[in-house]
């Protein structure tokens, strides 16, 4: 199994749904992201995240944000987009995919991303594109323990547990 779209996807391209634990039931809730029309600054992006189980419900818009690539515990003043760790990059709520695998945790924004993953983990060879810099990809991102072939069983194991909790 081959895959080359490892290095042509990047994490912002799973953030329109975003599966998370609800603040109030501790559920699967959802979290949506309109991206802000280009070249229209009156349209802001909007997120919201909503609860079919309790009723949950909150929104925010902003007009501009910064995404904050981050894995320190460090909190810094503001309003920013979280990317890289196990919580929704806008409300920073806990995902719902999210299970430990090889001493680190495992998670996935959504569906998508969990058969992004698995399609990943899963290939036996990862083909790269070298003459484009691609370094902002997921594939080109993934932590060491998830590309490491000694792994792939438990990931892969992990990754189905996962998806049966869709």
């Amino acid at each position: 199994m081959r895959n080359k779209n490892a290095y042509a996807k990047r994490m912002e391209d799973f953030t329109d749904t975003i599966l998370v634990c609800c603040p109030g039931c501790n559920k699967k809730a959802i979290v949506i992201y309109q991206k802000p029309v280009p070249g229209k600054k009156d349209q802001p992006a909007v997120k919201k995240v909503s609860c079919i189980h309790c009723g949950f419900n909150k929104s925010a818009s902003q007009q501009s944000s910064i995404t904050l690539i981050t894995n320190s515990n460090k909190i810094l003043p503001g309003n920013y987009i979280v990317i890289g760790l196990p919580i929704d990059p806008f409300f920073h709520l806990p995902l719902y995919l999210v299970t430990d695998c090889c001493k680190n945790q495992l998670w996935a924004y959504n569906a998508e991303h969990l058969v992004f993953l698995k399609n990943h983990i899963g290939a036996s060879l990862r083909e790269r594109d070298v003459r484009e810099k691609q370094n902002n990809s997921i594939g080109s991102r993934l932590p060491k323990w998830m590309s490491a072939a000694k792994n792939r069983d438990a990931i892969l194991k992990a990754i189905s547990f996962l998806e049966t909790k869709l």
